[in-house]
């Protein structure tokens, strides 16, 4: 019998619930991973937590994305990018300033196949950190921390 695991919505509130501010200053970053490779989306969102980059919340599909960030104030986004455009669109809503986030939230992407004319399309879109696929967890905590920088 194969073992059921949570469902992305679950694992973000689970985690949520347990990763409160740890330091007593200014309010923590709330970061948003949106992957949909369910071990090194919570490998990378765990190593964030014990780093203190901030409140990490995850999910695996554009469409909890894009719920999340319509509802929530989100302070920096890691974007896994499929071959289609679903994930392009998500993030020309936020740059549209359609979502609650600002439009200029620090967005960090993990792409596949990515040739110049996506390269490009990403710059323009003011993507802050590009890791190619096949990624390590070690590139997407630097993208973690990309996003989780205070902005100059």
């Amino acid at each position: 019998m194969d073992a059921q695991l949570p469902s992305s919505a679950e694992t973000a509130t689970a985690e949520a619930a347990d990763s409160g501010p740890r330091s007593t200053g200014a309010r923590s970053k709330v970061l948003l991973i949106v992957e949909p490779d369910y071990m090194l989306r919570r490998t990378v969102a765990l190593t964030a937590r014990s780093l203190d980059l901030g409140e990490i919340n995850e999910t695996s599909t554009y469409e909890d994305a894009q719920a999340i960030l319509s509802h929530r104030h989100i302070d920096g986004l890691l974007l896994a990018l499929g071959d289609g455009e679903q994930g392009f669109a998500l993030l020309e809503r936020i740059r549209g300033g359609a979502m609650k986030c600002a439009a200029d939230l620090p967005v960090a992407v993990v792409a596949h196949g990515l040739d110049l004319a996506r390269a490009t399309r990403l710059r323009d879109l003011g993507v802050v950190y590009i890791a190619v696929r096949p990624a390590k967890a070690r590139a997407l905590l630097e993208a973690m921390s990309a996003i989780a920088r205070p902005r100059a």
